[in-house]
């Protein structure tokens, strides 16, 4: 039979052979993944019809839809493995009660995450909470629009149901002020707050790296550190893109495989998906990648304006639609900026007393505006890998290769020359500690006086990032 022509619907022809199929694929999955959602998901899929060597499935919901999309590839594999010809799968969404179920139970836990918010002066927390984390990084303060509905939704129904969430394994990924951050402790407040998780842990990649080296410096015996694991029910981890080194990975390795087999939940944050991560290792790579992984994307001008009126609303000033927008057009490159200039309104609607006109807010944020071409550090390393030709995830590799360390060398120059950056904050956009940065700042000053190639190179970046000559 022709697999190109080959077109099968289930639910009308009853075809007995391909439901056999389906189920042999199910039953391939439970039998080889383990500690993993997709074990769950098969029996709430059915295989519809095969058309074009496209596997078309019926799926209950949208929520459903996305935890199964996370898993795609893996599901694909199985597939193959009795229909060879199958190159690609789509899904289509087919209601049913249990479906509508578990929309009222994400229904529950937006309406506990209000109820937290009303109650959290006087409510009691029980449970332990290790970790630096900020007080207004929750989830009433968050700002839920189109480019991020999903993954704060994903991260709600985690928070509310840690131990039935959809993956032990939940990673939270876009680009650097989008609110990965946010959504990561959020999740931690509320389950602190609602007692849902009873240990619960947060720490960032760079700082799980230090206290790994501080310790092997000290003791050899890494017994203890682990230990200090051993109890965590929800363990949070942010920018693990920043990893580096074998002997810190194999251990953040050894945590995550530790409270995975005790089926605890795990979340974390990258600025790629866990498959682009850099120098990561290959088994830590295929640990994560064994996760429900959601992007949150930048705000369009619309998601920014409903930004803007939740954080002006928040301050009880009301502004008119012309100033919305005349904020809403200000480049900025994430919403950690868009918050600033909110907090720059309101603090001169506060000063004045009165809301404020179009004129008022122009004058209050000129000098903002005045340099809003600014070069920020992205936009650095965005035109200097272009200009020699590297990916920006090269750029921020461990790799000592010539082609990528003069590249390397030069960006740390020249985004201390031009933003003004801390060298820690250089070190931490690179994945490099501040003496590495401050070491290499110094040669690069000091080699541009006699290396004519240097010269000429930072001269031509410094033009390009600078508008006055076109790459």
């Amino acid at each position: 039979m022709n697999a190109a022509l080959l077109e099968l619907n289930l639910a009308e022809n009853e075809s007995d052979s391909m439901r056999d199929t389906w189920g042999e694929i199910v039953s391939n999955i439970k039998n080889n993944e383990k500690n993993n959602w997709l074990v769950v998901i098969p029996d709430k899929i059915n295989l519809l019809r095969i058309r074009n060597n496209e596997a078309i499935l019926s799926v209950p919901s949208e929520f459903h839809k996305t935890m199964i999309e996370s898993h795609k590839e893996i599901l694909l594999e199985y597939m193959r493995e009795k229909l060879s010809y199958i190159t690609d799968i789509s899904f289509e969404i087919v209601e049913d009660e249990e479906a509508k179920k578990e929309e009222v139970m994400l229904e529950k836990a937006q309406k506990s995450a209000v109820r937290h918010s009303q109650h959290s002066k006087s409510a009691t927390p029980k449970s332990t909470i290790i970790g630096d984390f900020y007080e207004n990084y929750k989830f009433n303060s968050f700002v839920v629009c189109d480019t991020n509905r999903k993954a704060y939704n994903l991260c709600l129904m985690t928070a509310e149901m840690p131990q039935n969430s959809p993956g032990k394994i939940l990673a939270i990924y876009g680009k650097t002020g989008v609110g990965k951050t946010h959504l990561l402790q959020a999740i931690g407040h509320f389950a602190n707050q609602e007692n849902t998780a009873k240990n619960i842990y947060y720490i960032n990649a760079i700082n799980f790296v230090s206290a790994y080296v501080n310790w092997t410096k000290d003791k050899k015996d890494l017994t203890e550190f682990y230990r200090q694991f051993d109890e965590t029910d929800l363990f949070l981890i942010d920018d693990v893109h920043l990893f580096r080194g074998e002997g810190s990975q194999k251990a953040f390795f050894y945590i995550l495989t530790l409270l995975y087999d005790k089926n605890k939940q795990i979340v974390i944050t990258s600025d790629c998906t866990p498959d682009d991560i850099p120098d990561m290792l290959d088994s830590l790579k295929k640990r994560l990648n064994n996760s429900v992984a959601v992007e949150i994307e930048p705000p369009s001008k619309k998601n920014r304006i409903e930004i803007i009126e939740k954080k002006l609303s928040d301050g009880k000033i009301q502004l008119t639609e012309d100033v919305l927008t005349y904020v809403a057009d200000i480049p900025t490159t994430n919403i950690r900026e868009l918050e600033g200039l909110c907090n720059r309104i309101l603090a001169a609607s506060i000063f004045i007393n009165a809301d404020l006109d179009i004129n008022s807010v122009k004058i209050i944020l000129s000098d903002y505006v005045k340099h809003s071409g600014r070069i920020t550090s992205d936009i650095i390393l965005d035109r200097i890998c272009s200009f020699f030709g590297i990916g920006s995830q090269e750029i921020r590799s461990s790799s000592r290769t010539k082609n990528l360390a003069y590249p390397r060398s030069v960006a740390m120059y020249l985004i201390r020359t031009i933003t003004g950056s801390s060298e820690q904050t250089i070190g931490n956009i690179l994945g490099r500690d501040h003496s590495t940065v401050s070491i290499t700042c110094k040669k690069i000053e000091e080699n541009i006086k006699t290396d004519k190639k240097l010269q000429k190179d930072v001269e031509s970046l410094m033009e390009i990032i600078t508008g006055q000559q076109k790459l």
